[in-house]
């Protein structure tokens, strides 16, 4: 029973941190990214 009752509110805590988790998750693939694409470009010229 109490399980049920704090369902709702995990809900409403994931529907809210879902899109924060979502843009922090795609920053970090962009930093990512862009990191190899500098480690690759210092490879070619340097």
């Amino acid at each position: 029973m109490e399980s049920n009752a704090h369902k709702p509110h995990c809900i409403e805590m994931h529907f809210v941190l879902g899109p924060y988790l979502l843009f922090y998750l795609l920053r970090n693939l962009f930093f990512a990214l862009t990191n190899m694409i500098l480690l690759s470009y210092k490879r070619v010229f340097l």
